[in-house]
């Protein structure tokens, strides 16, 4: 663990990233060197931050592993029914 006792995950692991050098929003842009980090914005990949946020919960609070497993299967639940809404909306274009 962490100093702090915080352990670090690294959930854009084995994502692919976009460059950023080009991308702006909200009236600023990012460096030349950056990465577009903005894994969470697709609901497939939530599910797969949320199964290993979750795993590492459940091994270091073995006492309420039980809910953090309940809670986080139906926020993959949530999160795949908003994967099939967004698709329906968009199957169009």
């Amino acid at each position: 663990l962490h100093p702090y006792h915080v352990e670090i995950i690294n959930l854009s692991e084995g994502w692919a990233t976009l460059d950023a050098s080009d991308h702006k929003h909200a009236g600023h842009g990012h460096g030349h060197e950056e990465k577009d980090l903005h894994t969470w914005m697709d609901p497939l990949i939530a599910i797969e931050q949320v199964k290993k946020i979750a795993a590492v919960l459940s091994h270091h609070f073995k006492e309420i592993a039980p809910s953090i497993k309940k809670n986080s299967q139906k926020l993959i639940q949530q999160l795949a029914q908003a994967d099939r809404d967004i698709n329906a909306k968009l199957s169009p274009f």
